[in-house]
């Protein structure tokens, strides 16, 4: 008996943790929406000749925003630097991908000890990338889209700094959540429009070669050149560092901000306290991005491009590839019906076997595309390319006199 009241208060407790999170994270039903809409627009502007409908953009959004429910959200991150997830967990860029990985039972253990029964064949809870590419081969393409937008979900939580920098940010106090994830909220469909401004300024999707590559891109920008409010100078990584502190006067104070070139331009990075702040109850802290216009909107401004010109790019990906996969899961049928297979194998083609399933036949096309591609060089279509996410780049003082504070 009191295994079983420590398994409900467990349970309870891990649900309060994650239903937290989840309401401090970008917003389920407003900036997920946001970008997954302008990432669609923004593809249908430079890719017209196959354009993605407007039911088909309502899906993507609709995946994107019940990725967020419970208890999906403890493999939403991806730390680039150390290759990992959070707490022991998957990576975000693992679960995106995998099937099999969306099958097994353990994403559902922390919420309620006794799930674990059924989660192995419960192929409805699985909208990995994997059998979005299934499903549209086996033309149920509204559950591929909906899968896609799954996907997208996972892109744009690698486009946040807390989910790349493992910084945990439950909000169980007022000054223990992101400022940036909850500040942004206030983003949604109806007032955030870039696409067509990025289209204008002549900037382009970008193209890489598989999945993976977009997570390590758009992970390494946002771990590379921001701070989470957790991880300011963390010995835990070297990036971002300040390229200069200038004295700027807000109000009747002057405050130190500290400027980061990231190839496009200087922007504030971070302030210093006049004096020290608690951070989550015993956290003694002299500097904050906790400043909504004077460095989280300038956050926002350079992460929702980028992941806006990223995420276009991925669905060109996502798409052509599932053509593909389509092409060969039909041609694979038609051979197997000319060969007057039994019906176990037709059965198997629709995952139910242990080889030559349908999920195997994805695998085998992702392979085929990556040990194809691998030697090819990545191809960044954007205006200024990022050679290197995390190497730094300098201004020149003499040109542009500033009141510099010692480092």
């Amino acid at each position: 008996m009191k295994k079983i009241w420590l398994g409900i208060l467990l349970g309870g407790a891990l649900s309060s943790f994650f239903v937290t999170q989840n309401l401090l994270a970008y917003s389920q039903h407003t900036t997920h929406p946001a970008l997954t809409d302008q990432a669609v627009d923004f593809y249908n502007l430079n890719f017209s000749q196959n354009p993605i409908s407007e039911k088909e953009k309502q899906l993507l959004i609709k995946g994107a925003v019940e990725e967020d429910i419970l208890p999906r959200s403890m493999n939403h991150f991806y730390d680039p630097v150390y290759k990992r997830g959070w707490a022991g967990y998957r990576s975000s860029k693992l679960w995106a991908r995998s099937s099999a990985e969306q099958q097994e039972g353990r994403s559902f253990l922390a919420l309620n000890l006794w799930s674990l029964k059924d989660s192995v064949e419960d192929w409805p809870r699985d909208y990995s990338y994997e059998r979005g590419l299934l499903d549209y081969a086996k033309g149920n393409k509204d559950r591929a889209f909906e899968s896609f937008g799954h996907v997208m979900h996972l892109l744009e939580d690698a486009n946040v700094p807390e989910h790349t920098r493992n910084d945990t940010h439950v909000g169980l106090t007022h000054d223990s959540g992101s400022p940036y994830e909850s500040t942004m909220a206030k983003w949604n469909p109806s007032n955030f429009d870039i696409a067509k401004k990025l289209k204008q300024s002549g900037q382009k999707p970008v193209l890489l070669n598989d999945l993976d590559q977009y997570f390590d891109s758009i992970a390494g920008y946002s771990n590379g050149y921001f701070f989470s409010e957790d991880t300011i100078f963390s010995e835990k990584y070297i990036k971002p560092s300040v390229d200069f502190w200038k004295y700027e006067r807000i109000g009747t104070k002057m405050v130190a901000f500290g400027y980061k070139n990231d190839k496009k331009g200087y922007f504030r990075l971070v302030k210093e306290l006049d004096k020290s702040q608690t951070r989550n109850i015993v956290s003694d802290r002299l500097y904050s991005i906790n400043d909504e216009n004077k460095i989280l909107d300038g956050y926002w401004d350079r992460l929702s491009k980028d992941f806006v010109l990223h995420g276009a790019g991925a669905l060109k990906m996502i798409l052509d590839q599932a053509e593909e996969a389509k092409k060969k899961y039909e041609n694979e049928m038609t051979l197997r019906k000319e060969e007057k297979e039994n019906k176990s194998w037709i059965a198997s083609i629709f995952g139910l076997g242990d080889k030559n399933n349908g999920i195997a036949l994805v695998k085998d096309l992702l392979d085929e595309v990556e040990n194809t591609e691998q030697s090819t060089e990545v191809r960044f279509l954007t205006e200024s390319p990022r050679s290197n996410l995390f190497e730094d780049s300098r201004l020149d003082l003499a040109e542009q006199p500033i009141e510099v504070k010692p480092l």
